[in-house]
């Protein structure tokens, strides 16, 4: 697939303050300026680019997000110390997940991805992170991990609003640009993230169920339901069986309920605050996004990241 490259031309060191606030010092070429892009005075607080492919850069990003984990690791404990309402409590859990795995995600500068960052205009510290693959099927987003102060939970917290809706809208922009355009974007949500996605125009992957136990004298009767054979054991005497949410659809509720019933059912469309939630956005619904969030506009540059400490 193809992109228009849209990273920054500039020399960039890394700090990471006591209080975990971190940031990528950028040196452009002229003062007022990003690379031979002029700034205009009037800047969005957060700007997006695509991050190169080099190990410096990870590596000042691996030392960043490592401070997310330790931090949002610190106030997902407070959170749960205080009784903070349940939805704050989520929030705090997922905020915890997302930058323990974004902190591996820099390890190596060669994987196969198409990774974003958000720095805030002024300060040029680091308040987001994407990285988004593609496989045969469709694009997917892995995760999108923003600095833990940034999500609204302690009194004392000033959050950066805007930094997730900025790196959907790029990441949404680049889709238009490549030969994934017309196909759905995936991702998997935590509990604390439904609601910002759905807002966004994500709908629920709908799965179906699972049967983990069917025993053999009884898989013709689920087959007539709609049920599939996924896997025998032979020595248990029992078959896994999986059926659509399309096909469950279809029954009546009675038979619906046969299903459900079985003590072995797992529904995957049940959500649950302990698993992620499949999640994807219709190309239509990128393009209506995109109508009302158009992001900042900072010009082609190109790739001359030097002397990262």
């Amino acid at each position: 697939m193809s992109f228009i490259q849209d990273n920054l031309d500039v020399k960039t060191s890394t700090d990471v303050a006591q209080d975990c606030s971190a940031k990528l010092n950028l040196v452009s070429c002229k003062q007022g300026k990003l690379a031979d892009h002029a700034m205009e005075s009037q800047q969005p607080s957060i700007q997006t680019f695509r991050i190169p492919k080099d190990k410096r850069i990870f590596a000042a990003l691996k030392k960043i997000t490592a401070q997310w984990k330790q931090e949002a690791s610190a106030r997902e404990i407070r959170a749960q110390n205080l009784e903070l309402p349940f939805a704050k409590q989520q929030s705090a859990v997922a905020c915890s997940i997302i930058a323990s795995v974004s902190s591996e995600s820099f390890s190596v500068a060669d994987h196969d991805s198409t990774d974003y960052i958000a720095l805030n205009s002024s300060t040029n510290e680091v308040e987001g992170i994407a990285i988004v693959t593609i496989n045969k099927e469709c694009p997917k987003i892995e995760r999108i991990g923003v600095r833990p102060s940034n999500i609204d939970l302690f009194p004392e917290d000033r959050p950066i609003r805007g930094t997730g809706t900025a790196l959907i809208t790029h990441i949404f922009e680049d889709l238009n640009l490549g030969d994934q355009k017309n196909k759905n974007l995936e991702l998997n949500a935590l509990y604390g993230s439904i609601l910002f996605y759905e807002h966004i125009g994500f709908f629920h992957r709908l799965r179906g169920c699972i049967l983990k136990a069917v025993g053999f004298i009884e898989i013709a009767k689920y087959e007539n339901l709609g049920c599939i054979i996924d896997e025998k054991d032979s020595e248990a005497g029992f078959a896994r069986m999986t059926i659509s949410h399309s096909n469950l659809e279809k029954l009546s509720k009675e038979d619906q309920m046969t299903i459900k019933n079985n003590r072995s059912c797992l529904d995957l469309d049940e959500i649950d605050p302990d698993n992620v939630i499949p999640m994807a956005i219709t190309a239509e619904k990128r393009d209506a996004f995109l109508k009302n969030h158009q992001r900042s506009k900072t010009g082609v540059l190109t790739v001359s990241a030097e002397l990262l400490h």
